[in-house]
């Protein structure tokens, strides 16, 4: 028994060894993958850098820029420079064409390893993978928690992006060839063209007609159009004289818009008042107006117009049908501040208690002048269009019955202007 049982321990000895040195075969391949991962082939990116001296940059360039979908895809443009990636296969080919269009000065190649970039963008995408998938596990238990996930999903899923869009330009970038070319073009004797005294004949001769581009760009801005707008509160007084029978008081808001359209050189001028209060009386204003106006250079229009509208106050000043004619001018001054002027003088109609109701008025019935300034920053400056909202205080005086009338206003205005370039 003694030695049949020394015999089973040396059979079960034998055994374990046969099973461990399979396995030992068995995972011999699979222990080696990870050292076969470690000396693979590293991610090279291969740079050939010419540098061209061509007659014309300009033309050189497009003839590359053309032709870069035959060998692979245009990666940057400049004045001077072009890079392209190509496939290694074409690269002979496409350093033919590029050579083809001028004379080479100097060609240089360059090797760079970027497998440790490589590597580092792969292990960025598969963090930041695995943190999407975290988010899209998590659940929110209020409102509040659900827009916080939600925003660190969309963090997530963009950090995603980037990484996948980082591995992918490592890897097209380690299995194609980066062609830089530099084109050196001469430079001739610059002649300064001739000031004529009127401008637009720069714009005439054969060189404009045949390639406009070529002109020399000597734009200035111009005004164009322009909207003026206002809400106001009004305040209004006038001493008992001539046909008023009481002192005038009167508290209104007032809505007032002008509009010059554009203008090459004149344009169609026009807008609206309107106002509604009381104290006196009721006072109600609906006015017309319509016209043409001109812009003056770049930061003042001027306008003319006329139209029918109607005007009192009741028990104080008689209902009117009123037709004026107005002058308004509107000048952005500076960056903080834009004025409005307007002088009227016009008649009145359906009312003999309003005729000739104002000593000074040239030839109406009634005169009228005020001043409005805005007092706010210019929004875009620089640009083809400008615009300014903010604070408008103003002051009026007018001539009506027989009695001087002052109106003091406060309120909040916008200023809107398009320009042209002019050559």
């Amino acid at each position: 028994m003694a030695a049949l049982s020394c015999y089973e321990q040396a059979v079960a000895r034998g055994c374990l060894l046969l099973v461990l040195v399979s396995w030992l075969c068995a995972s011999a391949p699979a222990l080696a993958e990870p050292q076969a991962l470690t000396v693979a082939s590293p991610a090279l990116a291969r740079t050939v850098s010419v540098r061209l001296s061509v007659e014309s940059a300009h033309a050189a360039r497009q003839g590359i820029v053309r032709d870069a979908g035959r060998f692979g895809r245009l990666v940057r443009e400049t004045e001077r420079w072009v890079e392209l990636d190509v496939a290694p296969e074409k690269e002979s080919a496409a350093l033919r064409h590029i050579k083809s269009l001028g004379e080479v000065r100097d060609q240089r190649t360059s090797t760079s390893d970027l497998s440790g970039q490589l590597e580092q963008a792969r292990a960025a995408l598969r963090v930041a993978r695995a943190s999407e998938e975290r988010m899209r596990r998590l659940g929110a238990t209020n409102v509040k928690d659900g827009l916080e996930l939600e925003r660190a999903r969309r963090a997530a899923e963009e950090s995603v992006e980037f990484s996948e869009i980082r591995v992918r330009e490592l890897e097209q970038r380690s299995v194609a060839t980066r062609i830089r070319v530099q084109l050196d073009a001469p430079e001739g004797e610059r002649i300064e063209p001739a000031r004529l005294p009127i401008p637009w004949l720069e714009t005439i001769g054969p060189q404009a007609l045949n390639d406009p581009s070529s002109v020399e760009e000597r734009e200035r801005r111009e005004l164009r159009n322009y909207l003026d707008g206002a809400f106001r509160l009004e305040g209004m007084h006038a001493d008992q004289a001539g046909e008023l029978p009481k002192n005038l008081n009167v508290a209104q808001a007032a809505l007032n818009m002008r509009v010059l359209g554009e203008a090459t050189p004149v344009g169609i001028f026009g807008g609206v008042d309107a106002a509604l209060g009381g104290g006196s009386g009721l006072a109600y204003e609906l006015q017309l107006m319509l016209g043409a106006g001109v812009p003056i250079g770049e930061r003042l229009g001027i306008g003319v117009a006329s139209g029918p509208g109607i005007e009192g106050v009741t028990s104080t000043v008689p209902f009117g049908v009123t037709f004026p004619i107005e002058l308004n001018v509107s000048w952005d001054m500076s960056r903080l501040l834009a004025t409005k002027l307007t002088l009227r003088d016009g008649w009145v109609v359906a009312s003999e208690d309003r005729k000739q109701g104002s000593e000074l008025a040239p030839f109406g019935d009634e005169l009228s002048g005020a001043l409005h300034v805005v007092i706010s920053e210019r929004d875009r400056e620089g640009g083809y269009s400008e615009a300014r909202d903010g604070l408008e205080v103003g002051f009026e005086y007018r001539e009506l019955m027989g009695a001087q009338a002052f109106i003091v206003s406060l309120g909040y205005a916008g200023h809107i202007s398009d320009f042209s370039g002019r050559i």
